[in-house]
């Protein structure tokens, strides 16, 4: 930790000994949040799963506030004694008063239209939400579409879906990052001292926290599917990472597990206590292709094309 001044000139030994003494606590808690942001880029990659919706609860409509602001009725202006002596004068009050009621007017008159569609939008999201995803497939599709856009994920996620048979299954492609992709970092503030310790995490340690993130993106995603979804009874869910063609060289997609999960088993997980769940044992437990190799990478596989038979 380097101590400056309001200019941004390092303190001499002297202030720097007195900045320590004096203020001993906020410097510990400074390093504190420092060491805790560092941490927590780490913590949100292997806790990814732990927002998972229960396949047991309905997503709910939510209705979104109408927020743009209502226009204020501007204060007229009053005539002075100067302008009530001078025609002219008041009628230039007059008319600057007119103007400003008209475009208070105008800009009602929008607010006014803009709010009605929102409601009629609100109306028909509402309709989407609690009725139409039942039984309609671009209903499904919009619904489906928004809440994975929603999820805030700690790294970029790209994925696509299909829907199929009537919305009974649903097929889903994400795109995992690599382990190259993933910090190392991890910080600890000392019991004595100034300075954080910043250590690389082993290389077991990283390939572990590789394989809970892109499995925990896995797990969080086939519980969303069946939480926005009620139709949706098997989730085909299936991972690739962007890596060298062994025989050509080239960049290619190529996919490293792939998951069939059904409602019911899925629903057989205790989701009040999914700070104890790790997503690489909870997928296994379903019908999945992976190769682990050893030193806990995975290796290229073949991926599901269909549903499991019905």
């Amino acid at each position: 930790m380097v101590f400056r001044d309001e200019g941004g000139c390092v303190l001499d030994d002297r202030l720097t000994r007195q900045a320590k003494q004096q203020a001993k606590d906020a410097i510990q808690g400074l390093m504190q949040r420092a060491c805790d942001e560092i941490n927590s880029h780490i913590e949100a990659l292997e806790q990814i799963h732990h927002a998972t919706p229960s396949p047991d609860w309905r997503a709910a409509y939510e209705p979104q506030p109408y927020d743009e602001p209502k226009p204020v009725r501007p204060l007229p202006r009053k005539c002075g004694m100067l302008d009530r002596l001078l025609s002219s004068r008041r009628a230039e009050v007059e008319k600057e008063n007119a103007e400003a009621e008209a475009a208070y007017n105008a800009s009602l008159l929008l607010w006014n239209r803009h709010r009605q569609e929102h409601e009629a939008r609100e109306v028909a999201r509402k309709a989407i939400i609690e009725e139409r995803v039942l039984t309609e497939l671009p209903a499904m599709e919009i619904v489906l579409e928004e809440s994975l856009m929603d999820i805030v994920w700690p790294r970029e996620t790209a994925l696509s879906s299909e829907i199929r048979d009537h919305g009974r299954v649903v097929m889903i492609d994400v795109d995992l990052p690599e382990i190259e992709d993933l910090p190392r970092k991890t910080a600890a503030v000392p019991a004595r001292g100034y300075k954080l310790s910043i250590k690389e995490l082993p290389v077991t340690r990283h390939q572990q926290l590789y394989m809970r993130h892109v499995h925990g993106i896995g797990f969080r995603i086939v519980g969303e599917v069946f939480f926005v979804l009620p139709k949706a009874e098997e989730v085909v869910l299936s991972g690739y990472t962007q890596r060298p063609d062994k025989a050509t060289g080239e960049v290619q997609d190529q996919y490293v597990y792939s998951v069939r999960v059904n409602r019911r088993d899925f629903a057989d997980i205790n989701f009040a206590n999914l700070k104890a769940i790790d997503p690489v044992e909870a997928l296994g437990r379903f019908d999945i292709r992976r190769e682990i190799a050893r030193g806990g990478l995975l290796k290229t596989i073949a991926p599901f094309e269909e549903p499991a038979a019905s």
